[in-house]
């Protein structure tokens, strides 16, 4: 996997990419098309950062999951389901600022959920905190 995480300089989303060994690419998608879709003015500049590697739903295989963030305000939380479709699917989305994303099985049900925290926005006015409920797999949502 590799990503490309346009800031200010660049008209298009960040995108991930996947390629095989001979660096021919397998497969492209926007990391967060839904802020563009929520946040018109700015939401193509979404950026993919802290990209970690874990088992989401419990079925012994790691998913990718990462948090989308504008440059400004909106993130969002994400994975990516390593089926033949490649899915992507947007768990949490946050009009302010999260700083990072921690997966852990708190209620013991063999899936873990996301554990977040954040600023309303970088002036900091309102801190945000949340835990969100895996899902299933892929269409789970």
């Amino acid at each position: 996997m590799a990503t490309s995480a346009p800031r200010l300089a660049s008209p298009e989303r960040g995108l991930l990419l996947q390629f095989d060994a001979e660096g021919k690419e397998l497969l492209r998608f926007a990391v967060a098309p839904e802020l563009s879709g929520l946040y018109p003015d700015f939401g193509d500049y979404a950026s993919a950062e802290r990209l970690a590697a874990v088992d989401v739903n419990g079925d012994g295989r790691e998913e990718l999951s990462w948090l989308a963030k504008h440059y400004f305000f909106p993130s969002a939380i994400e994975v990516w389901w390593q089926t033949p479709e490649s899915q992507a699917e947007t768990l949490f989305i946050n009009s302010g600022h999260l700083s990072g994303v921690t997966w852990a099985d708190l209620d013991g049900d063999g899936r873990r959920e996301a554990v977040t925290a954040g600023f309303n926005n970088r002036l900091g006015y309102q801190n945000i905190a949340a835990i969100v409920d895996g899902p299933p797999g892929p269409g789970g949502l």
